[in-house]
């Protein structure tokens, strides 16, 4: 355990020049000082750095993903890595779900973008998106109403506009279209979706096709190339730098700069 936090306080003391650029140097240094004072407990001392390093490690992970080049970046490592691996365990369960009881939805924005691009998750991502017709959800709905999706949970948000599928406490993110006589409309309003990108013609997504995302088969629009252009435009350039958005990091508000709002 203390061979483990020597390393981990190492780390530190290398990025602590980093951090300190960005004019935060005197918080650092007083929480790093904090962390020296005596204790009466030495075990309660150690369980207390532990938690403080884990927790510094983690908001150095974001910093570090602020300032790397996207072009640079390979798999997420550290937190956001453990993290990804969380997502996909409920992504997993969905597609199960969806697949044993004939259920139709397909990956979406920046999770479709990551299975195309990537071959699974955007770098920086760190949420997981699907969406489904309003006749899909229901039956989706229905199963766990009748309780035959066993630890799973759905919750309702945004006046019905939207769900969350939720397994093992993480969630992803279920957006719903209505259906009409030649496309689909998304249900919710959001300044994140431009009005011609809320309606799709049903060419472009059906009949649904499938895309392998991190190792596994998921459903897809029918014309992926077609989708992922009229939303994200030529999405095979990689952004400059990487969007994350606003992040409360050691008490500062940092504004990323903008890149792909997945």
């Amino acid at each position: 355990m203390i061979g483990n936090l020597i390393n981990k306080l190492s780390r530190i003391k290398w990025i602590r020049g980093f951090v300190n650029k960005l004019g935060i140097s005197g918080k650092t240094i007083s929480m790093l000082k904090e962390w020296t004072k005596p204790s009466k407990s030495k075990s309660q001392r150690l369980k207390d750095i532990e938690s403080r390093v884990e927790d510094l490690n983690f908001k150095i992970d974001l910093l570090m993903d602020y300032f790397i080049e996207a072009s640079k970046a390979n798999k997420a490592v550290g937190a956001r890595a453990e993290f990804q691996q969380s997502l996909f365990a409920t992504l997993s369960k969905f597609n199960e779900c969806c697949r044993k009881h004939s259920i139709s939805y397909w990956l979406d924005y920046g999770t479709l973008l990551g299975a195309k691009r990537h071959g699974g998750f955007i770098p920086w991502d760190d949420d997981a998106d699907v969406s489904m017709v309003s006749s899909e959800f229901e039956k989706l709905k229905l199963l766990f109403d009748k309780g035959e999706l066993p630890n799973c949970y759905i919750e309702m948000i945004y006046d019905n506009q939207m769900a969350h599928f939720i397994y093992k406490d993480v969630l992803i993110d279920i957006f719903i279209y209505d259906e009409f006589d030649d496309r689909i409309k998304m249900r919710m309003v959001t300044y994140m979706f431009r009005d011609d990108m809320r309606s799709i013609p049903n060419e472009i997504m059906f009949p649904l096709s499938e895309i392998t995302f991190e190792n596994e088969k998921f459903l897809a629009p029918a014309n992926v190339d077609m989708y992922l252009r009229a939303r994200f435009g030529n999405y095979h350039t990689l952004p400059k730098k990487k969007h994350i958005g606003d992040k409360d990091i050691f008490g500062k508000k940092v504004i990323f700069y903008p890149g792909e709002k997945i």
